[in-house]
């Protein structure tokens, strides 16, 4: 049966799982629009090269305790999901008038077009920094360089990929992935314009630590938009009051920090004096190089 939803909120996955073909991107939080109730989803991608058919994954819901409220095997079926491409977002996962503190998700087995199956259970979780927000002069180079309205974050390299400035992560599944699967943007063109743009913001007397220090709130809400269709054929039913909110660690602070603000401030203070003086010796070396040859 369907119903008809409306986004209220939503939180980046935490984490990514090291050696899985398909890769968790996101929970949300939307109202159902006959009745209020309100639904989560979970959102994952694939990033094997084959088309993935079937998923499963194990959820948890916590209250604001971090008491387990419910737990349970959710099944993706019938899918048909390429390399890149996002899904779970239409299928209710559980329904709940009471507040929820957290949904912990962990993966399964996924089930390609190949006959392949994979077991997820011993992929290890690794923790993904806390994406900051770029200042506000830096977003509006950024996204009139890139024309597009997606610059939201500071970007970052990790051993097993990067964060886009969107806020998502591209798992690089031994390939150096270059274009973002989420935004579309070209890795090597973003960075140039989010380092353009952090000078722009430094020569406007804007920081970008201080406004980095800012944490990103783990509830974002999300921009109008129409109401859609959910499959809820398979969602989970709860009790009684509202939903807090989704996936937000103890204290509201994220459990791992990417850059401490000095040391930020010390980058975009001392880069330039410290490239110059690298420059310098670099020059220095070549020229004594060159006379002891002669």
């Amino acid at each position: 049966m369907s119903y008809q939803f409306t986004p209220i909120a939503q939180s980046r996955a935490r984490y990514y799982s090291k050696g899985s073909p398909v890769q968790f991107v996101r929970v949300e939080l939307l109202r159902m629009e006959e009745t209020e109730d309100l639904v989560a989803t979970l959102t994952f991608k694939n990033v094997h090269v084959d088309t993935l058919t079937s998923f499963t994954v194990h959820f948890r819901c916590k209250s604001p305790d971090g008491e387990i409220m419910l737990e349970d095997d959710f099944v993706y079926d019938g899918l048909n999901v390429r390399e890149g491409e996002l899904f779970g977002a239409d299928d209710a996962v559980v329904v709940s008038e009471e507040r929820i503190g957290s949904v912990e998700v962990n993966l399964i087995r996924a089930e390609y077009s190949t006959g392949r199956s994979y077991n997820l259970t011993r992929c290890e979780n690794i923790d993904l920094p806390a994406i900051k927000k770029l200042p506000a002069v830096t977003v509006n180079y950024v996204n009139e360089a890139m024309r597009f309205s997606k610059a939201h974050y500071l970007p970052c390299n990790l051993p097993d990929g990067w964060v886009c400035t969107c806020g998502a992560f591209n798992y690089n599944v031994g390939h150096g992935a270059d274009t973002c699967s989420e935004c579309g943007a070209d890795k090597r063109a973003l960075y140039g314009a989010v380092r353009a743009g952090l000078k722009a913001a430094q020569a406007a007397g804007t920081t970008a630590s201080s406004v980095a220090r800012a944490a990103q709130n783990n509830i974002e809400h999300a921009q109008a938009e129409a109401p859609r269709t959910l499959n809820t054929q398979q969602t989970r039913v709860l009790s009684t009051t509202q939903i807090h909110e989704l996936s937000r660690p103890e204290g509201g602070e994220a459990a791992v920090s990417w850059m401490s603000d000095e040391t930020a401030d010390f980058i975009l203070k001392f880069a330039p004096i410290i490239t110059a003086g690298a420059s310098l010796l670099y020059i220095a070396g070549a020229l004594t190089i060159n006379l002891l040859l002669k």
